[in-house]
């Protein structure tokens, strides 16, 4: 069974960042994070909704 990853929200913006500045490819960011792409989407969509 694996543990939840809990991360804070300056963590979760700069993985954002990540794609969308640097443009890592967000399978690249899921991998590297350990998260999956649904979550990566709702943090982006998030952000872009509180910009």
């Amino acid at each position: 069974m694996s543990k939840r990853k809990f991360l804070t929200p300056a963590q979760k913006i700069a993985i954002v960042r990540e794609h969308l500045i640097d443009g890592v490819p967000v399978s690249a960011l899921v991998d590297k994070h350990q998260i999956h792409a649904v979550q990566f989407y709702q943090w982006q969509s998030a952000s872009s909704s509180n910009s």
